[in-house]
């Protein structure tokens, strides 16, 4: 990044290609749209490159970034409730229009099994989604990221305790959600 600041015009691509596929896949977690996820990647690298001279090398760059992200992403999820309920209502009608899905087209594949897991995954979504967007965030960012609670800490601006309480209510939100819907799955 420092590089990059200096005007090394290869500097930003090397970053681009170290960090991509994290930022990527956080982003999609975080929106679940892979268009908005590529659409909020791509904003993201133009803030850095934009906002080079206000990047401090003491902070870690990952954090930065990670910042940068999820800023982009609260912003999307804001514009995304606001469009939520004309997008809902016209679902419905697409939905009542469509025929019975037939389950027998494909003999080698499990239709009931799949949709178990599906549903399952549905709902851990959700249940994620539904937590207070700090305990999301903290979420998100150790269990799919792989981040430490440092880093987390670095990347939210707040102390690893702090962290480690979100998760810790997130945690006991998260199995105070899911146990009742998985056990009736079950």
């Amino acid at each position: 990044m420092v590089a990059c600041q200096q005007g090394d015009s290869k500097a930003l691509d090397k970053l681009y290609l170290r960090y991509y596929q994290k930022i990527f896949s956080f982003i999609l977690r975080y929106v679940n749209d892979p268009d908005k996820a590529q659409d909020i990647l791509q904003e993201t690298f133009l803030r850095v490159y934009n906002w080079r001279e206000k990047y401090a090398p003491t902070a870690k760059f990952a954090s930065w970034l990670y910042r940068i992200a999820r800023n982009l992403c609260i912003d999307e999820k804001r514009k995304y409730w606001n469009r939520m309920v004309d997008l809902d209502s016209q679902s419905r009608l697409e939905e009542d229009a469509q025929g019975p899905i037939d389950l027998e087209s494909d003999k080698g594949f499990d239709p009931r099994q799949s949709l178990d897991e599906s549903i399952k995954m549905d709902l851990i979504r959700k249940a994620i989604e539904s937590l207070s967007e700090e305990q999301r965030d903290v979420i998100l960012l150790n269990k799919y990221e792989g981040l430490s609670y440092q880093e987390i800490g670095d990347i939210l601006g707040i102390s690893t305790e702090s962290v480690k309480q979100r998760a810790y209510r997130a945690h006991l939100r998260l199995r105070e959600i899911l146990e009742p819907l998985l056990a009736e799955r079950d």
